[in-house]
């Protein structure tokens, strides 16, 4: 195998110049609601990016509500799967979550929406 040394702003043989931080985002994706209880849902999401300032969080109560910024849980320091616990929520309550990765050049497409319900 040949390492090819890299070095910002220059050409790897053969393509066009490759600038890591010069393209939005990677979606989230893979998203999933689970472990219900009756004040907290789990929300589990694939990381697919290396180069986002942030991750951030829409939530809706029931497939009607309309969609609020619950913020964002930054730069995560490797690609992968994650999970967050929303708790304080209320129960026998279905809440929708989406998400995106934002760095300087622009925002991700959401991810796929899912749904979960607490007991």
């Amino acid at each position: 195998y040949t390492i090819i040394p890299f070095s910002l702003g220059t050409a790897v043989p053969g393509t066009k110049s490759w600038n890591w931080y010069g393209q939005v985002p990677e979606a989230p994706s893979n998203v999933s609601v689970t472990n219900p209880t009756a004040t907290s849902l789990r929300v589990n999401f694939t990381d697919n990016t290396y180069d986002e300032t942030n991750i951030l969080i829409e939530r809706k109560t029931g497939a009607s509500g309309n969609w609020v910024s619950l913020g964002g849980f930054g730069i995560l320091n490797k690609t992968g799967n994650w999970y967050w616990n929303n708790t304080g929520l209320v129960s026998k309550t279905t809440y929708c979550y989406r998400l995106k990765a934002v760095n300087a050049v622009g925002s991700s497409p959401y991810s796929n929406e899912a749904c979960g319900t607490t007991l």
